[in-house]
């Protein structure tokens, strides 16, 4: 094989890898990226409350104060309350 077969070879065999890793590329993000756009989000739950804080008038100190929330459910997934703190 002369030097100049040798090389053309070399071109042909980057050439092939190259379109065959652009090829697969381009199908990755054609056929997986579009199909996860497609997909609509999952249902979520969406708490909503009339009020979310809360004033009291100053109180005699180890005097207890409560008050009562609200909350609704307004989306459609269940909607779990794990944890509740004051501040």
């Amino acid at each position: 094989m002369s030097c100049t077969q040798c090389k053309t070879g070399k071109k042909t065999a980057f050439f092939t890898v190259a379109l065959l890793f652009f090829g697969i590329l381009f199908f990755r993000v054609i056929f997986f990226e579009a199909h996860a756009i497609a997909k609509e989000p999952a249902p979520a739950p969406l708490a909503v409350m009339a009020e979310t804080t809360v004033n009291f008038p100053p109180v005699i100190a180890g005097k207890e104060v409560a008050h009562c929330f609200t909350v609704k459910n307004a989306g459609p997934a269940n909607l779990d309350i794990l944890n509740v703190y004051t501040g």
